[in-house]
């Protein structure tokens, strides 16, 4: 199970703690949104779980942006394109999962791509230029 892209290893990490942390959130999240429809919870309890992650997509991808900003991150607006991108699409399917018209399935399949297309495979590939850019800081 530890090779599972829903369990936290540390291949996934940026090398910054403060959105290696986020990320970990939103995996905790994905995970109790996941097991909440699976199996079958409260319907107000589930919603509440895809409010709640959502909106913390909405600031995990605000303050990676400024952290983008600071270190003059040269693929920053492509980046902002793919948050607004998934973003949208993320509110989009929640909000039909909530108006009962779209099923759990179809946005859950949908964060699990995301979870592995975005944060395993585009974030990791920017975290060596974040823990340089960073190291430069102080």
């Amino acid at each position: 199970m530890a090779d599972s892209p829903f369990v936290w290893n540390e291949r996934f990490s940026v090398g910054y703690r403060p959105i290696d942390e986020q990320h970990q959130k939103l995996l905790s999240l994905l995970k109790s949104a996941i097991e909440a429809v699976s199996t079958n919870e409260n319907r107000e309890h589930t919603i509440a779980i895809f409010k709640e992650l959502d909106e913390y997509i909405q600031l995990h991808f605000q303050y990676k942006e400024a952290i983008m900003r600071t270190l003059d991150f040269p693929a920053l607006g492509e980046h902002i394109i793919d948050h607004r991108n998934l973003a949208g699409r993320t509110s989009a399917l929640i909000n039909d999962f909530i108006q009962n018209r779209a099923n759990h399935t179809t946005l859950v399949d949908f964060l699990r791509e995301w979870w592995i297309s975005h944060i395993l495979v585009k974030d990791i590939s920017y975290s060596e230029y974040v823990r340089r850019g960073l190291s430069k800081l102080g």
